[in-house]
């Protein structure tokens, strides 16, 4: 066996160790041997062509920076005020990680879970986002007809660019968010609307109008329509 002063004091080891090294990093490599390869161990620098090829939300993110207009894309990627609430949150949820356990079969698993009485096929509900066709021509149709093929909950916000009948009319799970507002008459109008679609929760944003920074969240509410249009 080679020492190390034998492997230093002779080019030819180590132009063999170059090459070798060479090879390996190589994707050609990766790809003949199925390994991973660091040309490929940089998911956060791709950009996928597909939402298909995405192998996380962050991916999309990517995409959405380098092609919508600036003005849509900070209406989407912007918190109140400062965005130090919003930043905060991230950190949490970095702080959260997945506990590998290999030796355990996960082929049949059941990531239900149940809110208001209904049943949904996992936890990931589609958050209200209003003006969806700035992003998109189909705006929330095409958000509601995603999340009606699997079965998994959206909810409208009540600044859409549809409206929440033709939202509704699509036939998935759907819930109804409504910013709190003095003015009545208005809400009891968005109230009737939700309630016309047979919408059973009601989500209620509220938060306080500033002068000069917009608006500030003061809070998330989550209320049954039912009992309160009763």
């Amino acid at each position: 066996m080679k020492t190390d002063k034998e492997v230093i004091l002779n080019p030819s080891i180590l132009a063999r160790r170059e090459l070798l090294k060479f090879i390996i990093a190589s994707p050609f490599y990766g790809a003949m041997t199925g390994f991973p390869v660091p040309g490929f161990a940089t998911p956060d620098r791709a950009i996928p062509e597909t939402a298909r090829q995405a192998l996380n939300i962050f991916q999309i993110k990517r995409v959405a920076r380098e092609n919508l207009p600036i003005p849509v894309w900070h209406f989407i990627i912007n918190g109140s005020d400062d965005g130090k609430t919003m930043a905060s949150n991230r950190d949490v949820f970095d702080e959260w990680e997945l506990r590998v356990r290999r030796m355990i079969d996960v082929s049949n698993i059941d990531t239900s879970v149940e809110l208001f009485g209904d049943k949904f096929p996992s936890p990931i509900i589609l958050a209200p986002v209003g003006a969806q066709q700035r992003i998109h021509p189909e705006g929330e149709l095409a958000t509601a007809n995603a999340a009606a093929k699997r079965k998994q909950l959206m909810i409208a916000s009540m600044m859409t660019s549809y409206s929440f009948t033709e939202i509704a009319a699509i036939g998935g799970p759907l819930w109804f968010q409504m910013y709190s507002s003095p003015y009545t008459e208005m809400m009891e109008h968005m109230l009737s609307l939700a309630e016309a679609e047979n919408a059973p929760v009601l989500v209620l944003t509220v938060i306080r109008l500033l002068v000069a920074t917009g608006k500030e969240s003061a809070g998330f509410v989550v209320k049954q329509i039912k009992p309160a249009c009763a």
